[in-house]
C-alpha cells in the first residue's frame, strides 16, 4: 500500500528538518505522487499547518524556496527544478515504505527492553514478532519466534568461538532440530530447565506454522509460551555476548 501525503508528513516529523527541506519534500511528494507539478507557497504552507509540520509564514516560506535555489517560479507557483529531484529523493526514500504499526506496550509479544539496543538485525526480526502478534496474524509471529531463536542460538555458538559443533561435514549450520539437540548436548550450553523446555516448544510452534497445511494459530497457542520465550530470548541475548 503506497504511503499517503498525512503518513509522509509524519515521517518527515520524525526527521526534525527544517521547514524549507519539508516544504522542498512536499512540493516533490506533490508532484510525483498526486500529479500536481506546482504549487503556491500558501498551499505548502497549508499543507504543513494540517499535518503537524509547524504553521509557517507563507510568504517567508516562498522566499525561503526560491532562495533554496532548488524550485523553478512561474507566478505565484513554484516547482521543483529536474535537477533537484534526485536529491530531494534521497533525502525522503526510507518515508515512501509503510510504516510499522506502534505496539501498545500490553500487546508486545517480547518486550522492547529486552531486545532494544541489542544487534540491528535482532531488532528487526523482534519488531516484526511484535507487529504481526499485535495485528494478530498468528501464524507469522509463530515462525519470526522460531527465526530469531535459530538466529540466537547460531550468534551464541559463534560468539562462544563453539561454532565448529553447529556444523555439519559441509561446514553448514545444522537445521534447528539438530541444532536445539547440540545445544542442549554436551557441546552446547548450560541453560535453565523453563528455557530448554521452551526452545523445543518453539521451534514445534514455528514448526506447525511454516509446514502444516490444515493449522491455523491461534492467540492461545503463543500466550502458553509468551513468558517463557522472553526468558529464551533473554538468556540466548547474554550466551551471544549482546547483554
Amino acid at each position: 500500500m503506497a504511503v499517503n501525503l498525512e503518513e509522509f508528513c509524519i515521517g518527515l516529523h520524525r526527521l526534525g528538518r527544517t521547514q524549507t527541506s519539508n516544504a522542498l519534500a512536499i512540493l516533490w511528494f506533490s508532484s510525483e505522487k498526486t500529479g500536481k507539478g506546482a504549487c503556491s507557497a500558501g498551499e505548502i504552507a497549508r499543507c504543513m499547518r494540517d499535518n503537524g509540520l509547524g504553521n509557517p509564514n507563507s510568504t517567508r516560506l516562498g522566499l525561503a524556496l526560491r532562495e533554496s535555489g532548488h524550485v523553478l517560479r512561474k507566478g505565484n507557483l513554484l516547482s521543483l527544478k529536474p535537477t533537484s529531484r534526485e536529491r530531494i529523493v534521497s533525502e525522503v526514500v526510507g518515508l515512501l515504505e509503510p510504516q510499522p504499526p506502534t505496539v501498545p506496550l500490553d500487546e508486545e509479544f517480547i518486550p522492547n527492553d529486552v531486545w532494544k539496543g541489542t544487534r540491528g538485525y535482532i531488532e528487526r526480526v523482534a519488531e516484526q514478532i511484535n507487529g504481526t502478534y499485535h495485528c494478530t496474524y498468528y501464524d507469522a509471529t509463530s515462525v519470526m519466534c522460531r527465526r530469531l531463536i535459530e538466529i540466537l542460538l547460531i550468534e551464541a555458538f559463534e560468539y562462544a568461538k563453539k561454532d565448529s559443533a553447529a556444523k555439519d561435514a559441509n561446514g553448514e549450520y545444522l537445521m534447528l532440530s539438530r541444532l536445539i539437540d547440540v545445544t542442549l548436548g554436551p557441546d552446547g550450553f548450560s541453560l535453565g530447565r523453563e528455557t530448554k523446555k521452551v526452545l523445543r516448544q518453539i521451534k514445534e510452534i514455528g514448526d506447525r506454522s511454516a509446514h502444516n497445511r490444515r493449522y491455523v494459530a491461534v492467540r492461545a497457542d503463543l500466550d502458553q509460551v509468551r513468558s517463557g520465550f522472553r526468558l529464551l530470548v533473554d538468556e540466548l541475548l547474554h550466551l551471544c555476548g549482546v547483554r
